[in-house]
């Protein structure tokens, strides 16, 4: 599996979400592996205010270069829902999908459901994907 790959999915995915938030721009960062100690720490969503606005990161581990396309664009959806949070800020979010899951995690799904179309599922290693498996999101995994 390659870097190329990855970087293409979270580009359509990136594209896909300024076709309904022009303003809209995150960067995709390699992380450190030992930033990623357990088989399901896989990627996380960052961001930093500075005076030019909302600096938002998706961070992925090393390992998800390894990993099968669906797994991939799962976790790049569901770190995305996260970024579109971040970039909205949550009143904004709200007023624009009413009725979200009150926990960060499903909210950051719900989200990611809604701008591509289509769900995330968890599978059997609990890593987000596109490919099936349990929805929503397990409770045990913190909602």
């Amino acid at each position: 599996m390659s870097e190329a790959r990855l970087v293409r999915i979270f580009d359509r995915l990136q594209q896909e979400t300024q076709a309904v938030m022009p303003d809209f721009h995150v960067r995709l960062l390699l992380g450190h592996p030992a930033d990623y100690p357990h088989k399901r720490n896989c990627a996380m969503c960052m961001y930093l205010n500075t005076p030019h606005g909302r600096k938002i990161d998706i961070l992925v581990a090393p390992k998800v270069l390894k990993m099968d396309r669906g797994r991939q664009e799962g976790l790049l959806r569901h770190e995305l829902g996260h970024a579109v949070e971040f970039h909205l800020g949550v009143d904004r979010l709200h007023q624009w999908m009413p009725n979200l899951p009150a926990g960060g995690e499903r909210r950051a799904d719900a989200v990611a459901e809604r701008l591509y179309g289509g769900p995330i599922f968890y599978d059997h290693d609990l890593i987000q994907t596109i490919n099936g498996g349990t929805r929503p999101r397990p409770a045990h995994l913190g909602l």
